[in-house]
């Protein structure tokens, strides 16, 4: 009786390659510096992982060997624009600055605020019978706060123990790096009762925003790399 012929012996071998590779690693931090100093903890490790590409080869691991990656993407969006601060070293996305320590990271920034919210911390401050003063002593006591040391955020300066009258810019709630100022100062007075040649005093302007349907306040801040401009409009 004669016996099957035995399976060859498969001639293939396993080779690893060391391949150059690029990696996206998405860490999540407060800023920029923060981010590349958590990467910096995590270079030269080797990750194991396991794929299998699309004609049945196997990729084993991955290491990170690169000390100064790119930053690829912030939030989503690719840094397309470095800041224009003197000595900064960050990228402008969506306005705001990869750089922790940038203030000034543009030269004009729009924050939206609800103005049902903002109208009641002016009729606050108007109605209060002390007042604790912002950065500056406007004509009129009562006056809106901008507050710029966490977040960005509008607050009646009235004196009222049981209650705070604070409402925080869209996308700017308490934790957010400060928005804009390269002054020492996180506070600002914005007047709300000296009309302007070319607006009523602002609380009038509150009112009537309010009466005609409008539901946003509008704080636009313009910097020169000492001092911010404030501007206000309603829609």
């Amino acid at each position: 009786m004669s016996r099957p012929n035995p399976e060859p012996e498969s001639s293939d071998r396993s080779f690893t390659f060391l391949a150059t590779a690029c990696v996206l690693v998405t860490i999540e931090a407060s800023d920029e510096q923060a981010a590349r100093a958590a990467y910096e903890k995590i270079n030269d490790e080797t990750f194991s992982i396991n794929v299998t590409t699309r004609t049945g080869h196997q990729l084993d691991d991955v290491s990170l060997e690169d000390t100064t990656p790119e930053l690829y993407r912030v939030d989503g969006e690719e840094p397309v624009e470095q800041c224009p601060r003197p000595g900064c070293g960050g990228h402008l996305i969506n306005g705001r600055c990869t750089d922790g320590d940038c203030y000034a990271a543009a030269h004009e920034r729009t924050f939206t605020f609800a103005l049902a919210q903002v109208l009641a911390a002016a009729e606050h401050a108007t109605a209060a019978t002390t007042h604790t003063e912002c950065d500056e002593q406007t004509e009129h006591p009562a006056h809106l706060c901008w507050l710029k040391n966490d977040g960005t955020a509008l607050a009646s300066n009235g004196h009222d123990p049981d209650a705070t009258h604070t409402v925080y810019a869209d996308g700017w709630g308490p934790g957010t790096h400060p928005a804009l100022g390269d002054d020492d100062d996180p506070f600002h007075a914005i007047d709300l009762h000296t009309p302007t040649d070319d607006a009523p005093a602002l609380l009038d302007t509150l009112r009537t925003a309010t009466a005609n349907g409008h539901t946003e306040f509008l704080l636009r801040i313009t910097h020169d790399g000492t001092s911010p401009t404030v501007s206000t409009t309603t829609r």
